[in-house]
């Protein structure tokens, strides 16, 4: 959750797990000024206009009756669904299709070069032999 700030730093950012928290002075659609925090003094900050936070709790208000709340949850959930549905899907390798691109060339690879190499040799002869045309026969 994030809000205020600049494009790239949020003035408030609050992360998922309550373990990554940031308050910052700058901003660009509210009055600048501090949150109650002050900026951190530590030397090795990659910001010193941010500081970090920790957050014991955090307590949340809905807006809505009862049914619209359960809509909006539903809703995040399949949100939530999909987005990992999609993460699966992407790491997920079709390897008969890898295979084949790497068989193809599509993939550039040498691994499948030998078989360019040993055409024709089951019978005996090398590519260009059968004729005789090789031996200059």
């Amino acid at each position: 959750l994030g809000f205020g700030g600049t494009v790239c730093h949020p003035r408030l950012f609050i992360d998922s797990q309550l373990e990554d928290c940031h308050v910052s002075h700058q901003d660009t659609s509210f009055e600048e000024g501090y949150l109650g925090f002050q900026p951190s003094n530590d030397i090795f900050a990659s910001n010193s206009s941010t500081s970090t936070v920790q957050i014991g709790s955090l307590e949340i208000y809905a807006v809505g009756d009862e049914e619209t709340i359960r809509r909006g949850f539903r809703a995040q959930y399949q949100h939530r669904d999909i987005n990992d549905a999609t993460l699966r899907n992407a790491r997920t390798v079709d390897k008969a299709a890898f295979l084949g691109d790497m068989r193809n060339g599509v993939i550039e690879s040498k691994a499948f070069a030998h078989r360019g190499q040993v055409d024709g040799r089951a019978n005996g002869f090398m590519k260009g032999e059968e004729d005789g045309k090789a031996n200059g026969l």
